[in-house]
């Protein structure tokens, strides 16, 4: 599967970035049907140690303007997402991205799938173990996300960094102690 072009994307500039992570969407792929009214499966794989902590599930239909914002500040911990959709315009054109919203950067997109309102849909079943979204409404850039994981740390440390180094922080007060005092001396 190959990575779409920026200028497929009209909300993006063509100075947005690729992202450097090593996500792979397993679901849905080519030929998979959504159907409205069911609960559909985005599953993926994540590659380990690309500083991602957390991303951002948008979907577009390729021949329309607009973004369905699915799911904002997904844990990178996680793998699969269930998607409950409705009212969701018919197509064969549909991508589900990746992306970093804020900067704009695209991780990756899955392949081109399609979206009907016939209850003979070709998904694969829900996970029961991931959380569902529910998303209701046309694609609008303006909308809210359908919904946003709880906050996490995004990779920075807390204060507990430095619980159980009572001896190192004792050295390296010790240390500059005696370079202030050695500096007074040499003044003096």
């Amino acid at each position: 599967m190959g990575k779409l072009r920026v200028s497929s994307f009209p909300f993006l500039s063509e100075d947005a970035k690729w992202g450097d992570a090593d996500f792979v969407i397993q679901e849905p792929t080519t030929g998979v049907q959504w159907a409205n009214g069911q609960t559909n499966l985005i599953k993926w794989t994540k590659g380990l140690d690309d500083g991602i902590d957390t991303f951002d599930i948008e979907m577009q239909q390729l021949g329309m303007d607009g973004l369905s914002f699915i799911a904002r500040q997904v844990p990178a911990t996680t793998n699969s997402l269930n998607v409950y959709i409705s009212g969701i315009p018919t197509g064969d054109d549909y991508v589900i991205m990746f992306v970093n919203s804020s900067p704009g950067y695209l991780y990756t997109n899955s392949a081109v799938f399609a979206i009907a309102n016939s209850t003979n849909s070709s998904s694969p079943s829900p996970d029961p173990s991931a959380p569902t979204v529910s998303l209701t409404a046309t694609p609008n850039p303006t909308a809210a996300w359908a919904t946003t994981f709880p906050a996490s740390t995004n990779g920075v440390l807390s204060w507990r960094l430095a619980e159980g180094s009572h001896a190192q922080a004792v050295s390296i007060f010790a240390t500059m102690a005696v370079c202030i005092f050695a500096g007074v001396l040499v003044v003096l």
